[in-house]
């Protein structure tokens, strides 16, 4: 039921905005580590990302806090987090306008080969369960993963499969 929600809420979102194909950066930053701060902190050590942050870790539960990521693409990433006593959950998004800005449309769309390399990547490991449900205005992922976690990345379009304007992943976690 979240899943079809969050689709929804992504259809309804459309409206002939800019075209980003950030599925590199998406991978990288909101699948591979945006629900774990130590993750994120590494890319940042390592240089594959700069960080801006918006509001600092809270004291008290739930922990909360918010960054803006950029990529060394340019791109920029909101990332905002709660966690819970027994339940985190983070949510990962592009600013798409800043994208279009400084990348340009014609830079940014996606190939077929993208695509393809994206959905394989979301199903690496034998243990992750991937749902997809693809819509005219968007393509929806649901990845279930071992321990209690799962993630919503929905690539939401406004010119075909290959052109998505807008993207981003939340992913939950129950901690038992």
């Amino acid at each position: 039921m979240r899943f079809l929600i969050t689709l929804s809420i992504a259809l309804a979102s459309t409206n002939g905005a800019a075209v980003a194909c950030p599925l590199d950066d998406v991978m990288k930053l909101c699948v591979a580590s945006g629900a774990s701060a130590s993750e994120l902190e590494n890319g940042v050590k390592k240089g594959d990302w700069t960080v801006e942050v918006l509001s600092p870790p809270s004291e008290s539960l739930p922990t909360t806090g918010s960054a803006v990521y950029t990529m060394p693409s340019g791109r920029e990433f909101f990332i905002g987090y709660r966690d819970f006593k027994d339940f985190s959950y983070s949510h990962c998004e592009l600013n798409f306008v800043m994208a279009l800005a400084k990348l340009g449309e014609e830079a940014m769309i996606c190939t077929t080969d993208e695509f393809s390399a994206f959905e394989r990547a979301l199903s690496q490991g034998s243990k992750n369960t991937v749902t997809k449900e693809i819509r005219t205005s968007g393509t929806a992922f649901l990845v279930e993963r071992p321990k209690n976690t799962w993630m919503t990345v929905i690539l939401a379009t406004n010119m075909g499969p290959l052109k998505p304007f807008n993207v981003w992943g939340e992913t939950s976690s129950v901690k038992r």
